[in-house]
């Protein structure tokens, strides 16, 4: 059975984003890093380095989890798997977005060191390969790499901003929704979509921290959307931010096998909701800070995706809305 817990939802969060906004900047010319943004040699590329998890760490690969922690981070998501089969009978998968660091590591300052091993991300899915296989992990590097050629000029990830944009989310989608239509013989066919290039915004995410709105920008990319209908979205008060929203899709609907999904996840999750909407039979969408297994339960689903980016994984030790007693 779920554990209940005292976690203030969405406090994790805030605290993330007020460690960032507090971070002074301190210049490192010989790396081109401060403790937040590393500028790239290749304009107007940037990336974070410190602040709201482990970017920096991540790449270098100076990260690796200790036993203690990879067996607790582990159990955690088998106990988590397990306890939402008991409760919904749900299919699960974990989700793992990889770091635009790895993705776009040619861009990345030549004189930052990379340990000679297999970085923090690789050794949990291992880890988890060797001691808890019945647990299903999309990590959807490789696919990453190959649509890099598969569209040739033009990028998967904010130049100017730490998160996929809108083809790379569509990619990264792409790859999950295979694996779901693999273990629930749900219909779908993984298919190229076009996407057309809309201009460039400035002020986003790493460009902001560093006050560097009118130099810094990322290239906007649109698809047309496909008919889904919005059921419901409710925003933090605090933040604005879209902490739980839900769509349906008639063609989901339709499906031979619908799919009702719940999918928990970090702000990586806001540019993949169209995708999921467009073709889930219901699709909710919720914060992981916000997580209520109540909440879950009710909506019974039978595909929950827990999902986050390869800079938080050793957050795993302890899931908000889950547990949170953190291993020392």
């Amino acid at each position: 059975m779920f554990r209940k817990n005292l976690f203030r939802r969405g406090m994790a969060a805030l605290m993330s984003l007020m460690l960032i906004a507090a971070a002074p900047i301190v210049s490192h010319a010989a790396t081109n890093i401060d403790n937040r943004v590393i500028i790239s040699d290749t304009h107007p590329w940037l990336f974070l380095s410190g602040g709201d998890g482990e970017s920096l760490e991540t790449y270098q690969r100076t990260n690796l989890f200790k036993p203690a922690r990879l067996e607790r981070a582990a159990a955690n998501i088998h106990n988590l798997k397990n306890d939402i089969a008991e409760a919904t009978g749900a299919q699960f998968i974990l989700m793992i977005v990889p770091g635009k660091e790895s993705i776009y590591s040619e861009y990345m300052p030549a004189d930052i060191p990379v340990m000679d091993n297999e970085g923090r991300t690789m050794q949990f899915i291992r880890y988890m390969h060797e001691h808890y296989p019945d647990v299903e992990i999309v990590y959807p590097y490789e696919e990453m790499m190959q649509a890099k050629e598969e569209y040739p000029g033009k990028v998967l990830y904010l130049e100017s901003d730490n998160h996929w944009n809108f083809i790379g989310s569509f990619v990264g989608t792409r790859a999950l929704l295979t694996r779901i239509s693999l273990l629930t013989g749900a219909s779908y066919q993984p298919e190229h979509r076009e996407f057309v290039e809309t201009g460039h915004s400035g002020g986003i995410d790493l460009a902001s921290m560093m006050g560097l709105q009118g130099d810094y920008w990322s290239t906007m990319y649109q698809t047309p959307a496909r008919e889904y209908t919005i059921l419901e979205e409710t925003k933090d008060p605090a933040t604005g931010d879209v902490i739980r929203h839900a769509a349906a899709s008639e063609a989901g609907m339709r499906a031979e096998v619908p799919v009702n999904l719940y999918f928990i996840g970090d702000s990586f999750r806001h540019m993949m909701s169209q995708y999921l909407f467009e073709w889930a039979a219901k699709t909710t969408v919720v914060n992981r800070f916000y997580f209520n297994p109540d909440d879950m339960i009710a909506e019974k689903p039978n595909v929950v995706v827990y999902e986050m980016t390869d800079r938080h994984l050793g957050e795993l030790t302890s899931l908000p809305g889950y547990n949170t007693a953190a291993l020392n």
